[in-house]
């Protein structure tokens, strides 16, 4: 049994309900307040990235702890693999298909130089932390923006007492609740990739991959999507 599918399943039951209960206006104001969130947080994480990655010891750190978990599964001969035998060897990793595909597109000459690497096990790890460092500074950046937001917009939670809109409230309310648990869903993704480099990361990411609807929601994640294509772009 996936326990992370039912855990998703419930975040999502969860939306609903709430959704519901809040009505329309409160959940508008809230879906407006997370859209704001996002789009600064995909403007300045990048920033905050880029401060996290050259000006501490945190890539290193976590290049280090990110080979260390995937030793038992790179062997001594894999630097010597055939540049067939690489790209069977990410096909063969247990994680979904976007990074899989971010790491195979990537393992190239031009990345090689950008991460500082010169072999496939190092490219591996150093990839993969940047891929987290580029998570870390995204939620960084995303929670002090929705903080800021969350407070802005609560002065308008009185709206949603009017009687006139209160059965439109409801539904629309529950629709946006759902809106609201796929972001929740998605930052979980993100959390879940942050932690890749440790076992329990590893084992989540695989569950993602052995489930179809787990794979979609991760393959389709804005916040991944964007991440894989600034580290894509390191």
């Amino acid at each position: 049994m996936n326990w992370l599918l039912i855990a998703v399943l419930i975040i999502f039951a969860l939306g609903f309900l709430i959704g519901w209960h809040r009505g329309a206006v409160k959940m508008t104001v809230s879906l407006v307040a997370a859209v704001l969130t996002i789009i600064l947080a995909c403007t300045l994480s990048p920033y905050v990235t880029d401060v996290l990655k050259n000006h501490t010891g945190l890539y290193e750190r976590l290049q280090e702890q990110v080979q260390e978990s995937m030793q038992e599964k790179i062997e001594e001969q894999t630097d010597q693999l055939t540049v067939t035998q690489q790209a069977r060897f990410i096909e063969d990793l247990p994680l979904p298909a976007s990074l899989k595909d971010a790491l195979q597109e990537n393992n190239n000459s031009e990345v090689y130089a950008v991460l500082g690497v010169e072999s496939f096990t190092s490219y591996l790890s150093g990839y993969v932390a940047s891929l987290i460092i580029g998570v870390i500074g995204f939620i960084l950046t995303f929670l002090l923006a929705f903080v800021l937001l969350r407070i802005l917009g609560a002065v308008l939670n009185l709206v949603s007492r009017l009687p006139l809109i209160h059965g439109i409230n409801k539904i629309a309310g529950a629709g946006i609740g759902i809106a609201e648990a796929l972001v929740a869903v998605w930052l979980g993704c993100l959390l879940i990739t942050m932690f890749a480099g440790f076992d329990w990361g590893g084992q989540m990411l695989e569950m993602v991959s052995k489930s179809q609807i787990l794979t979609y929601i991760y393959d389709n994640n804005l916040f991944v999507n964007v991440l894989l294509n600034f580290t894509g772009n390191i």
